[in-house]
């Protein structure tokens, strides 16, 4: 059973090979088919590590994008595609956690006014000496 395993495995790492051989050969229609192979692994990755569906679809959605934009640099390496793909997402995911600690929203104790002005009582300059 596990030598089945086994050369399903290489059966299809040969076709997924093929596949990215035809995207960097301009035939960019092959890249859907790497796409439906590895969105749903890609997606799992990204979700359990944001924990926010929404988010998550977007940063897969920028790994594929990118995934497209630089086929033409991957190279094999003894790696499978889906290392390649867990890797760009892995930095998006560091990215996302990047920005979000860079914001950092206070709130305000009183609401400002949509025009802007300052209320009364917070104009008053106050020194406690």
């Amino acid at each position: 059973m596990e030598s089945l395993d086994t050369a399903r495995e290489q059966n299809t790492d040969v076709r997924i090979d093929e596949l990215v051989s035809s995207v960097q050969s301009g035939q960019t229609e092959a890249f859907s088919l790497l796409y439906e192979e590895y969105l749903g692994r890609v997606y799992r990755y990204v979700y359990a590590r944001i924990g926010k569906m929404e988010q998550a679809e977007d940063i897969t959605q920028e790994v594929f994008v990118r995934a497209f934009k630089s086929i033409s640099t991957y190279r094999c390496r003894g790696r499978p595609f889906l290392a390649w793909l867990v890797r760009i997402a892995h930095n998006l995911v560091v990215d996302y956690y990047r920005r979000a600690n860079r914001l950092h929203f206070v709130p305000l104790a009183e609401p400002v006014a949509a025009s802007g002005e300052i209320p009364r009582a917070s104009r008053r300059a106050t020194w406690d000496c």
